[in-house]
């Protein structure tokens, strides 16, 4: 992943965000519709950092999608292609 990519934030991800260092959590979230976000960073903590809504949030690795993906995936039928 690089700054700037586009990811795929599904609905009801939990996004966060961060203050004093990106160590406390001033502010949480549940996307109530899917979203699209930019790559900023990878956190310490297994966490994105992303840019969405004019904001940067942080959300869980796990919960994301680079569109690039999602694209392949509606493109095969539900299955990303695996080749190279």
């Amino acid at each position: 992943m690089k700054k700037g990519d586009l990811l795929h934030i599904p609905q009801a991800s939990r996004c966060r965000k961060l203050e004093c260092n990106d160590n406390i959590i001033s502010e949480e979230i549940m996307c109530e519709k899917p979203q699209v976000a930019l790559f900023v960073s990878e956190h310490f903590s297994g966490a994105y950092k992303v840019f969405m809504n004019g904001q940067y949030w942080h959300v869980d690795k796990t919960s994301v999608y680079p569109l690039r993906v999602l694209k392949e995936r509606r493109k095969y039928g539900g299955q990303a292609s695996r080749s190279i």
